[in-house]
C-alpha cells in the first residue's frame, strides 16, 4: 500500500473514531441541564490526542512529499 493511501486511511480512521465517541449530550454535563450552574467544557477537550496524532501524520506526509520533490 502506498504511503499516501495509508496516511489517508489512518486520518479517516482517527476522524471517525473521534466523532463516534461523542454522546448525545447537549454540552451541559450530567447535571440538571442548566447552563448557569454546569461547568463549561470546550469541545476540543475530548479530541486533543487524536488531533495531535493527525497533525504528526500530516506533517510527516508533507515533509516526505517535499523531500521527494527536492531530489
Amino acid at each position: 500500500m502506498k504511503f499516501k493511501t495509508l496516511a489517508l486511511l489512518i486520518i479517516l480512521l482517527i476522524s471517525s473514531l473521534t466523532y463516534s465517541q461523542f454522546e448525545d449530550d447537549p454540552g451541559f454535563g450530567s447535571g440538571d441541564g442548566d447552563p448557569a450552574t454546569e461547568p463549561v467544557q470546550t469541545p476540543i477537550d475530548h479530541i486533543i490526542i487524536p488531533l495531535l496524532i493527525t497533525g504528526i501524520l500530516t506533517s510527516i506526509y508533507f515533509i516526505k512529499k517535499k523531500e521527494k520533490q527536492l531530489h
